[in-house]
């Protein structure tokens, strides 16, 4: 993997194991931190474009909103899966055998490593600091929510959690979601954590906030059958509501912005309105695309 400016880097001892839809879970490694104070937080970026990961072909890749214009920014990463964006810079995370934080210009240039965990997921950005979701081992000790500046430096952990895969940022909390469990609402330095969904054979895997609503991907993988779901919910759970389906045990990544959804499901990228309605193919041939993020 080749990467431009300053790297970062824990020593690893690291355990990888393969799991359902082209998803590496389960490794062990040192959170790296330190560093200087944080930087000023950029403004609420303006939806322009689409991001999102391509986890099987290591890629990074933009679009306008339609879904138009797709161009390649960021190759050579390892399984790269959560991702997410500011008013000036682009986040993802790497799993398998490096486990990285990566920021980026907007464009993919000057991508670095600004942290390291043990299996970072998805990730977010929100007032002013940088969050992600550390798989861990899967329902360890290690399984964790992450806070750090924007550049990576002073991460911490704020909330130990079972299979955490999705986080979101939105309405003054944080949100992140606990595949096989439950949704979480917590403040956004993730005191007063508090399950606000839950259900038997329940596995989350995106989580999003937009229009005063909160949005969750769930897939059926873990029921042996079905559909996988959106579902919509007030800011605090209540009200949840089917709004989309997809086919069985492909959902992976969900994101909200410029008045639309956006998830990834089985090679695809789909559009739909914040009620779920006008559910629309946009972009095909994905090679399992991972997290998805609206942007400048």
């Amino acid at each position: 993997m080749i990467f431009s400016g300053a790297r970062r880097f824990c020593g690893l001892v690291v355990r990888v194991r393969v799991v359902r839809l082209g998803l590496v879970v389960g490794a062990v490694a040192l959170a790296c931190g330190g560093g200087a104070g944080a930087r000023p937080a950029p403004s609420a970026p303006a939806a322009a474009h689409l991001y999102w990961t391509i986890i099987l072909g290591g890629k990074v890749r933009k679009a306008s909103l339609d879904g138009t214009g797709v161009a390649t920014i960021a190759t050579g990463q390892t399984y790269p899966t959560g991702v997410a964006v500011d008013g000036t810079n682009l986040y993802w995370t790497n799993l398998g055998a490096s486990n990285t934080i990566v920021e980026s210009n907007l464009d993919g240039t000057n991508a670095m490593t600004i942290a390291t965990g043990n299996t970072p997921y998805g990730v977010a950005v929100g007032g002013g600091h940088l969050y992600w979701a550390d798989y861990g081992n899967g329902g360890n000790p290690k399984d964790k929510i992450v806070e750090a500046n924007l550049d990576g430096t002073n991460a911490k952990t704020i909330a130990i959690t079972p299979f955490p895969v999705a986080v979101a940022v939105g309405g003054g909390h944080l949100y992140w979601a606990d595949t096989g469990t439950k949704i979480v609402e917590a403040s956004l330095n993730g005191a007063n954590a508090r399950t606000i969904a839950k259900g038997k054979k329940f596995f989350p895997v995106g989580v999003a906030v937009a229009g005063g609503h909160l949005y969750w991907a769930t897939s059926a993988y873990g029921h042996g059958a079905g559909n996988d779901t959106i579902v919509e919910a007030n800011l605090n759970g209540t009200g949840a509501k089917t709004i989309a389906t997809e086919g069985y045990g492909q959902l992976r990544g969900l994101a909200a912005g410029g008045g639309h959804l956006y998830w990834t499901f089985a090679d695809t990228i789909v559009e739909a309105n914040l009620d779920g309605t006008g559910a629309t193919t946009i972009v095909t041939k994905q090679n399992r695309p991972g997290g998805v993020a609206v942007g400048p």
